[in-house]
């Protein structure tokens, strides 16, 4: 179950649902590998119910390593196929804009 005070990260709406439960390979001792995909019903934001913080976020990716670094597995998480639905219904030469994607493993496909 998603925390009951969770809001929407883009509209700070209380109107989010549980989508689906995921869990991707424990790769950093500072990032969660259990999550719920949660969606907002008010702006249609998809996005996982365990936000890490910004000082997890930080030391997380001061310790990466694009050469060594295990976060390139090939299992697809419920956020991931989502995503791959989402893409699959754009129009040819539609364009999307991805914030944050380090190797760019996730629009990859």
């Amino acid at each position: 179950m998603p925390p009951t005070n969770l809001v929407c990260p883009a509209c700070e709406s209380k109107a989010v649902k549980a989508h689906s439960i995921g869990r991707v390979p424990q790769k950093s001792e500072y990032l969660p590998s259990d999550y719920q995909l949660m969606v907002c019903s008010h702006c249609n934001l998809w996005f996982k119910d365990n936000i890490p913080s910004v000082t997890q976020l930080k030391q997380h990716y001061c310790d990466l390593n694009i050469d060594t670094s295990p976060w390139n597995y090939s299992d697809r998480g419920p956020h991931e196929q989502r995503l791959d639905t989402v893409l699959s219904t754009l129009p040819d030469r539609a364009k999307v804009l991805d914030i944050g994607c380090w190797t760019g493993r996730l629009l990859s496909y």
